[in-house]
């Protein structure tokens, strides 16, 4: 797992979890990487907190008492003042699940329990050492849209590689096919690599095994509809 560093990016960060062991654990690992954190344990709690905190980032569980996560994101997104990230930590992993954060207004989805390497990409978005990106190519490691310059934002989005061989010759043939439908160009990121989504050569040099996780960015007129495809993709483990 990443080590803490001595000089990050310092991003305000509110944990919503109804386990406090959950809840300050998570906190407690955030601050060693030198970020302001918060803690709710419930839904009115965490509309409280994000009203004073106004949180870059806000880490939700999704199966709490009285108000659940969908529900609190709702809130979050309407009264959010500025930019702000929302990550699902939940127990549910299904297809199904994923959608319906996404329709609720989450930016990513992780499914607990958190294991190094998934803790790892969590930091990375959060601004800490592990980058996703290593080329030069224009980009935030917090999932928001990136830009390049004053130009148009680019959207971003990550997911873990599900399928059991990974990343193959197969799978990218199929990540390929999908992406060369929209009028944008797809890039995928793995572990400080890129690839252009639509060469079946460069996805499998990629090398992503199961539990890999990817990023995807696109740039042009159907964009967000492309990242959107090619995600959903990847969960479905390439169809396999």
């Amino acid at each position: 797992m990443t080590q803490p560093h001595d000089r990050l990016e310092l991003a305000r960060v509110l944990v919503v979890d109804d386990d406090r062991d959950n809840a300050e654990s998570l906190g407690c690992l955030l601050q060693l990487y030198g970020h302001h954190v918060e803690i709710a344990l419930d839904g009115r709690e965490a509309i409280r907190a994000a009203r004073d905190l106004r949180p870059d980032f806000v880490l939700l569980d999704v199966a709490l008492p009285e108000m659940d996560g969908y529900e609190i994101a709702g809130h979050l997104r309407r009264e959010a003042q500025g930019a702000m990230t929302l990550i699902a930590i939940t127990g549910y992993g299904r297809d199904e699940d994923r959608r319906r954060t996404r329709e609720a207004g989450f930016d990513h989805h992780f499914v607990k329990p958190l294991d190094g390497p998934t803790l790892d990409v969590l930091i990375a978005l959060m601004g800490g050492e592990a980058a996703a990106w290593d080329d030069g190519h224009a980009g935030r490691r917090d999932g928001r849209p990136t830009r390049d310059g004053d130009g148009p934002a680019k959207p971003r989005r990550l997911a873990a590689v599900n399928n059991v061989l990974g990343l193959h010759l197969r799978a990218a043939g199929r990540l390929s096919q999908l992406a060369s439908r929209f009028r944008a160009a797809v890039r995928v990121g793995c572990d400080g690599r890129t690839a252009d989504g639509r060469s079946v050569l460069e996805l499998t040099t990629l090398g992503a095994p199961c539990g890999a996780w990817l990023v995807v960015e696109a740039d042009g007129e159907d964009a967000p509809e492309a990242v959107e495809a090619v995600i959903a993709l990847i969960e479905r483990g390439f169809d396999e």
